[in-house]
């Protein structure tokens, strides 16, 4: 607090008030609220200092002084300045003070002081104070001419004002206004946010408009006009962003309404008309609030005009650059994969090898026309995308045509020689149908174009999406056994990767997996190791599930998942039938009792309820995935009618899933056509010859030829359900 003295002292103190911003512009009156007694005013005066009053500080404890700026139409009170009064027993005998004139008075008081000023000023001008030397003469202006006196007029009439004009010219007036600031808002930016008036830090209050301190981070705009029922909307770099709390307020700016913004909605209806104000958690980047709609970014006061100009000159910059680059590239391409050869400049003879010379009498053969090079160019001949030699005889020549050296035919390719800007070569027999195929070109061999046709590459940016493949760019989970736990070019999930030109494959297969648990009450740890009861599907289903809530980005999402399991497990058909299935999903089927199992509940040592878990556990997890079950393949250790039924068997829990199959038994794997290899992993005593071998490495896992069978067959099934967009 201020403090102002002891009790029943006066006359003591002076305050200086400072003034910033509007208060600059305000008459400001302070009221005294003394501890003990009513309340007293004192007006600011010019010299913006006030005496103490003498009520203020008639009695000891605190006080509070209020400032109130006043200018038309607008009143602004200050928060509370506390003031301190020291205990003070008092002069006794005193005379009793002169109170404090009220505000009226001090303003005649102000005003008679002014007076008496002007006319002091005045004074002290006709005595002669403000009197300089006395200066040069001027110059002598020229005489105007004589004028004569008119004759009386008539009495005059009363003045006839006639308004009909006058109105009509200010509803003309209007109109034009009208228009031009119809005109002015088509130009003009619609952004209502001035950056340059927005304060940092600072909050608007819900409750009462008034600014709060100490918010940091926060950005609140100025006063903002508004008219009833205006839709404000709100944008940070051209995207919809909410508001945090803001107020409405009157046309003197005194507060009306104020509100948070508990939905974070984007957009707010005014309510009365005056003005708004809005703070904001964090200070957006390129703030837009504008009225009716809402737009693409243009800064407070600027020209829509020169942002539209700006916005469609840089893009036709980069259109510019990003067309001269492909330029470029599309004649460097035409460059490197033109044909050189030109099938009707070729005539009968041979040119000689030892010397360059043409000779006619070699009837049989056909010798190409000089052909354009330069040294250190590698040259591919081909006919029909494959390479071929065509040269008997050929011959390096000089840039007058003159002969080098000789050309001998190499098997893939021909690098010209320094000072060579020409070749001619020759065929014996002729080129016959090789004539009509045969491409010369640099940097690999492409597809045919004929000599002068442009040779264009179409990549994929250049497609209509129309046909462009709807499974591009897939994330894909697999889970299984050996078979598609096997890594490299000898695994599917290798060649699926690229058939379908995912964006990922994730495979947490282990070798030797079941569906089935091994053991009853299997505890899932997420580390599924081979060779041990853990080793089953659901742990594997575990790992995916701790790397997800782990944060592990490659398990975040999936948009396929599928289950390649069955060739390990053992699966007794007299006992799991297809009857037996429901009791994994309904609790009681035969007596009509439609509870459902619990997941929980669930024996996963049979193939249904292994099915059941895996299914919901990662349809839980993943649920925009979508998760294909896959039939094992055929392998030689195992009946055919052993590996059919288990095919048949996933199918059924697959339907009463809901899940998509595939049945990659359909794959082309031969299995028992095929010899096993010396080296079996899951039998080694069966191990034995292998004369033929073309997709099984041991007759069960595959090599790169089998690995490619089940990635195309499984790519062909995922692709049919993708087709569909």
């Amino acid at each position: 607090p201020l403090y102002l003295g002891t009790a029943g002292s006066y006359g003591m103190e002076m305050l200086t008030i400072i003034r910033e911003g509007v208060w600059a512009e305000y008459d400001i009156l302070a009221a005294f609220h003394p501890p003990v007694g009513a309340a007293v005013q004192v007006r600011v005066g010019a010299n913006n200092q006030i005496g103490v009053p003498i009520e203020a500080t008639a009695e000891k404890g605190m006080g509070e002084i209020v400032f109130a700026g006043y200018k038309e139409g607008v009143r602004q009170i200050a928060v509370d300045v506390l003031y301190k009064v020291a205990p003070s027993s008092g002069a006794s005998g005193t005379e009793p003070a002169e109170p404090t004139p009220d505000v009226v008075q001090q303003t005649m008081l102000a005003a008679n002081a002014a007076e008496k000023l002007a006319q002091s000023v005045r004074d002290d001008a006709d005595v002669g104070k403000f009197t300089g030397a006395k200066g040069d003469k001027g110059d002598i202006g020229p005489t105007g001419p004589k004028g004569e006196r008119g004759e009386k007029g008539d009495p005059g009439k009363d003045a006839v004002i006639d308004t009909t004009l006058s109105h009509a010219g200010e509803a003309a007036d209007a109109a034009e206004v009208g228009k031009l600031k119809e005109d002015l808002d088509n130009i003009i930016s619609p952004n209502l946010f001035n950056p340059a008036a927005a304060k940092e830090n600072v909050a608007i209050s819900s409750g009462d408009g008034s600014e709060m301190n100490g918010f940091s981070g926060w950005e609140t705009t100025d006063y903002i006009p508004v008219s009833k029922n205006d839709v404000l909307y709100f944008s940070a770099n051209n995207e919809p962003t909410p508001y945090s709390t803001g107020a409405f307020y009157d046309a003197q700016k005194k507060f009306i309404s104020g509100f948070g913004n508990p939905n974070n909605n984007n957009n707010i209806t005014v309510t009365s008309d005056g003005y708004a104000r809005f703070s904001f958690g964090t200070s957006p980047e390129k703030l837009q609030i504008e009225k009716g709609s809402r737009t693409t970014y243009v800064p407070y006061g600027e020209l829509k005009i020169k942002a539209d100009v700006d916005n469609v000159k840089e893009d036709t910059d980069n259109i510019k650059a990003e067309v001269s680059e492909v330029k470029a590239e599309v004649v460097k391409i035409q460059e490197d994969h033109s044909n050189l050869f030109n099938k009707d400049t070729v005539v009968k003879g041979a040119v000689l090898p030892d010397s360059g010379y043409f000779d006619t009498s070699f009837s049989s053969w056909e010798t190409s026309d000089y052909i354009p090079v330069k040294p250190g160019m590698t040259l591919y001949f081909s006919s029909n995308q494959l390479p071929i030699g065509v040269v008997s005889t050929g011959a390096y020549f000089d840039k007058d045509k003159k002969y080098l050296s000789p050309l001998k035919d190499e098997p893939l390719s021909i690098t010209i020689p320094d000072g060579a800007y020409f070749i001619r070569f020759s065929k014996n027999g002729g080129l016959g149908n090789t004539l009509n195929t045969l491409k010369i070109e640099q940097h690999g061999i492409t597809k045919f174009t004929p000599y002068g046709e442009l040779y264009v590459t179409v990549n994929e940016s250049a497609l209509p999406s129309s046909i462009l493949p709807k499974w591009k760019g897939l994330k894909i989970l697999t889970l299984g056994d050996s078979i598609t736990a096997m890594g490299g070019v000898n695994g599917w999930t290798y060649w699926i990767k690229q058939y379908l030109l995912a964006d990922k494959v994730v495979n947490v297969s282990v070798a030797g997996s079941t569906w089935q648990d091994k053991v009853a009450s299997q505890t899932y740890d997420g580390n599924p190791q081979p060779s041990t009861n853990g080793n089953v599907m659901g742990n594997q289903v575990q790992k995916v599930l701790n790397a997800k809530a782990n944060g592990e980005a490659d398990y975040q999402d999936f948009n396929v998942i599928t289950f390649s399991f069955g060739t390990n497990d053992s699966v007794d058909f007299s006992v799991q039938t297809k009857e037996s299935v429901e009791s994994q999903f309904i609790t009681n089927y035969a007596q009509n009792n439609f509870t459902v199992v619990p997941i929980d509940n669930v024996n996963r040592q049979t193939l249904a309820g292994a099915m059941r878990y895996g299914f919901q556990k990662l349809h839980e997890a993943y649920p925009n995935a979508v998760i294909f079950m896959c039939t094992p393949t055929q392998e030689c250790y195992e009946t055919f009618d052993s590996i059919y039924k288990k095919g048949d068997f996933i199918n059924f829990v697959a339907d009463r899933l809901g899940a998509e199959t595939i049945d990659t038994r359909r794959c082309g794997i031969r299995n028992i056509y095929e010899s096993q290899t010396t080296i079996d992993y899951d039998h080694p005593e069966q191990s034995g010859a292998a004369p033929i071998q073309t997709d099984l490495l041991d007759g069960i896992h595959t090599n790169e030829n089998g690995a490619k069978k089940i990635a195309k067959y499984n790519a062909r099934e995922i692709m049919k359900y993708f087709m569909i967009n």
